[in-house]
């Protein structure tokens, strides 16, 4: 990808799911690895990302059913 700075100059990063423990890819906390240098992963170029977001290819997932409240 292609990532954009305020001062105007771009850089291309690589980004990749990573399994760690319980996270992975179709978990509901995927790892997410960012960095300049996927070879070598330099440390002031390497970001590990913890998110809740669906993986995009992953299928759709329902709306939580709704409960009623008592009258």
């Amino acid at each position: 990808m292609e990532r954009h700075f305020r001062d105007g100059h771009t850089e291309t990063w690589w980004a990749a799911d990573a399994r760690l423990g319980g996270y992975g890819p179709a978990s509901p906390c995927r790892l997410i690895v960012a960095t300049t240098d996927p070879a070598s992963l330099p440390e002031k170029a390497t970001w590990y990302l913890a998110t809740n977001l669906p993986h995009p290819d992953a299928p759709p997932t329902p709306p939580p059913a709704r409960t009623r409240r008592p009258t």
